[in-house]
């Protein structure tokens, strides 16, 4: 059998760390079938409310999204722009590489 050990140090409130460590020393004895039904039962209960709570929460961070999207949004570049920057970007490899192979035939 697997012995465990468990330290605990209490720091601050008494009665706070004291609850703690009690909780966790506690010695816990398992439900009854009629209790453990009960749970259940609550926790069905539990979980269809929380469905009703989950759609309302996801609805209104779809909303605050919207918002966000609307204050901050980063506005878009039409083709030419990209057309620009894609022929400047070719320019500067070109000049790059056309350097670079200048130098390279100057060592000689």
């Amino acid at each position: 059998m697997e012995r465990r050990a468990l330290v605990i140090k209490t720091v601050g409130d008494p009665e706070i760390a004291g609850a703690i460590v009690d909780g966790i020393t506690r010695r816990m004895e398992p439900l009854n079938t009629q209790e453990l039904k009960a749970m259940k039962r609550e926790l069905l209960r539990l979980r269809g409310r929380e469905g009703v709570r989950k759609y309302r929460a996801d609805r209104d961070w779809y909303l605050v999204q919207q918002d966000l999207a609307r204050q901050y949004h980063v506005p878009r570049h039409g083709p030419i722009y990209e057309h620009i920057l894609v022929a400047w970007a070719l320019t500067f490899l070109f000049v790059i590489e056309c350097f670079r192979r200048l130098s390279e035939w100057n060592r000689r």
